[in-house]
């Protein structure tokens, strides 16, 4: 089992976002501990959640895509083929 990503880690995932696409952000988010209050995998890891919008929107939207809208971020999640 992989260790848990450290800040280091963490600081090195975000500084890479500009070089990434849309579903190499979201991946990557979802990977670090953080954001596990806001959003996260299943406990099989082939779905994720959403848990609050607000602080998604604020926190996550706001810093690493950019729209800071949850209805673009929802019709952009359905161009990349989610459901």
């Amino acid at each position: 089992k992989k260790a848990a990503p450290t800040t280091t880690d963490n600081t090195n995932l975000l500084a890479t976002f500009r070089n990434k696409n849309f579903a190499e952000k979201l991946h990557a988010l979802l990977s670090i501990p953080t954001y596990s209050s806001i959003l996260r995998w299943n406990s099989t890891g082939d779905d994720f959640a959403i848990y609050d919008t607000a602080e998604f929107v604020n926190t996550i939207m706001s810093n690493h895509f950019q729209r800071a809208k949850f209805d673009s971020f929802t019709r952009r999640m359905r161009r990349w083929g989610f459901r």
